[in-house]
């Protein structure tokens, strides 16, 4: 009787872990979108304003539309809590950037949102700093 109340406790501080592990790397990825969308921003506001007029994004944009995508790509694979090898892991975040920038840009292209809202220059920069971030 006692061997199987340590076997729950040990599961149930397992899949709390496993659960704290996976809510810490999501809001960690969140963290690092937004901030790669926010360098891109300001590079495509600040350092490259002579290329058009003024550059103004929504801020529904950047801190939940573009990162849920983002998200989407990223942890469709789960090779954060897999145990999968480092290198495979970075290519596969690598391919799922790509998969993510190509998405926002097929979107902003069906949606009309090219001239209004979202740059190519801002998209290609923010999926530049997502894959160095």
């Amino acid at each position: 009787m006692r061997k199987k109340q340590k076997e729950r406790n040990i599961l149930v501080r397992s899949s709390f872990a496993s659960f704290t592990v996976s809510a810490l790397l999501l809001v960690t990825d969140y963290l690092m979108i937004v901030s790669a969308e926010l360098l891109a921003y300001w590079m495509r506001k600040d350092v490259l304003s002579d290329i058009g007029m003024d550059f103004y994004i929504e801020p529904i944009y950047i801190y939940i539309f573009i990162p849920v995508i983002f998200l989407f790509f990223l942890n469709t694979n789960k090779q954060s809590i897999t145990g999968v090898p480092f290198w495979k892991t970075v290519r596969q975040s690598f391919w799922d950037v790509i998969y993510g920038v190509v998405f926002i840009a097929v979107l902003m292209y069906l949606g009309h949102l090219g001239q209004e809202s979202i740059s190519r220059i801002f998209l290609l920069g923010t999926g530049l700093f997502a894959i160095i971030l």
